[in-house]
């Protein structure tokens, strides 16, 4: 069992993993989708793969959302999609 020393090598270890995980689901040739739920954590995400795509050979983003037509989840994950310009 490794422990961490301080906040800061928390936050690099959570930081660095989270990148990592995304850039290995991006190991494609086909046109990337996220789900986003308005949340954090999808946000994040989906803000990583937006960045790490290959933006010379693969169209924009997808994302998708489901939810009712004015409920919080849908207007919050509307804001975060045209933040990051994705279809």
């Amino acid at each position: 069992l490794e422990y961490v020393k301080s906040l800061d090598e928390s936050r690099k270890i959570i930081r660095d993993g989270l990148k990592s995980a995304v850039k290995k689901m991006l190991m494609s040739d086909v046109p990337y989708g996220v789900l986003l739920s308005g949340g954090l954590d999808s946000s994040l995400v989906a803000s990583l793969a937006n960045k790490y795509r290959d933006k010379t050979q693969i169209s924009r983003l997808h994302s998708f959302c489901i939810g009712l037509p004015d409920g919080p989840d849908l207007v919050q994950a509307r804001k975060v999609a045209s933040f990051l310009g994705t279809i």
